[in-house]
């Protein structure tokens, strides 16, 4: 599958195509305990997407990616980032990405030694922007060391 300027790769337990609302629908199927067995996953040269349920949305013309719907612990890895959440969308004119937590639990980020939580995030690729905002809901956090050893700064001497 085209995606952006690259191929990408998906994978999942099932996959349905919906030929009249144009989207292919990725997921993950429960095994008998009630846990998902296999993430639904959608890989290639603009990151890793790993979810529950991911939609592509494909335009009506041209067949490429208009947008990505990513549903229920959704984990996304863009370059040096990762995040998790409860929801992701994708809008590939803008190369936007939306994220949320669900209930009490957090949208988080983690880039080097810093992660960030919030209950939204927007991460504009383009211009490799992030906000993170706590919607009034939750307070926005950020941190050093975020379960990683962080290389120490050197000292000038």
């Amino acid at each position: 599958m085209v995606v952006d300027s690259g191929v990408s790769v998906a994978r999942a337990a099932d996959i349905r195509y919906a030929d009249a609302a144009h989207t292919i629908t990725y997921a993950a199927v429960k095994d008998p305990l009630g846990g998902p067995s296999v993430a639904a996953q959608l890989s290639g040269p603009q990151g890793d997407l790993q979810a529950d349920r991911i939609e592509a949305v494909l335009a009506t013309a041209g067949g490429h990616i208009d947008r990505l719907e990513a549903y229920t612990n959704v984990n996304v890895k863009l370059d040096t980032r990762t995040a998790t959440g409860d929801r992701l969308t994708y809008f590939s004119e803008e190369e936007r990405y939306l994220m949320s937590g669900g209930g009490a639990k957090p949208v988080k980020v983690v880039e080097s030694c810093q992660e960030t939580t919030g209950k939204t995030l927007i991460f504009f690729k383009s211009t490799d922007r992030i906000i993170v905002d706590g919607n009034e809901e939750i307070r926005t956090q950020t941190k050093n060391g975020a379960g990683t050893v962080c290389a120490a700064t050197p000292r000038a001497r």
